[in-house]
């Protein structure tokens, strides 16, 4: 019998062939970028300009499962049109969605995440963003599937979560008012114009 050979392979590199990134565009601020540094000064923080390894690993295997969620996006939109990761500039900030589905009753957003925590866990971040991508589709309404990956008893333990959420007008606007705040203390220019990239 042949040896074996083990051969580790990039995780990075391997989520960037089966799901490829879309180009970076750096010509303006990203809604997350800007709720980051929002989170990190409500804790008299700095933001982080490293992100620790193991969150980077979790990361790329979240762009890994991303194509087979958006087949669960496309099943869960049925008959309706489900549109995959549309980019927008809402007041000179881009929201990079993961999809956006046109029901009859109006648009409602669509997010995928994976997380290192035991379910329901729903961190602020995500939260802000969902409704950061809510104002900027003119909605109130989003979806978010969530992949869960934890420790339970000494066992690993992986579950999916559909979380659905409907915010007031106030709670969206609260949040772009944060948003712009940042915007604004970053030094970003206000000349922009509204709409696709």
């Amino acid at each position: 019998m042949s040896p074996r050979v083990s051969t580790q392979v990039n995780l990075s590199g391997a989520a960037d062939t089966i799901d490829a990134p879309l180009l970076r565009d750096v010509s303006l601020p990203h809604a997350t970028d800007l709720l980051k540094a929002v989170e990190a000064r409500s804790h008299g923080k700095e933001p982080e300009s490293d992100v620790p390894e193991w969150v980077q690993e979790l990361g790329h295997f979240g762009r890994i499962w991303e194509p087979a969620a958006r087949k669960l996006a496309l099943a869960y939109a049925h008959p309706y049109q489900f549109t995959p990761s549309p980019r927008v500039v809402h007041l000179g900030v881009i929201c990079s969605l993961d999809g956006v589905v046109a029901f009859p009753h109006g648009l409602e957003v669509v997010e995928f995440k994976t997380r290192w925590a035991a379910p329901p866990d729903f961190p602020w971040r995500w939260d802000m963003q969902v409704k950061a991508y809510c104002g900027a589709m003119k909605t109130r309404r989003a979806v978010m599937w969530a992949l869960y990956i934890w420790r339970h008893s000494n066992m690993p333990r992986v579950a999916l979560y559909r979380h659905m959420m409907e915010y007031e007008g106030h709670e969206i606007t609260a949040v772009w008012s944060q948003i712009l705040l940042e915007r604004a203390r970053q030094g970003w220019p206000e000349e922009v114009t509204d709409g696709k990239r």
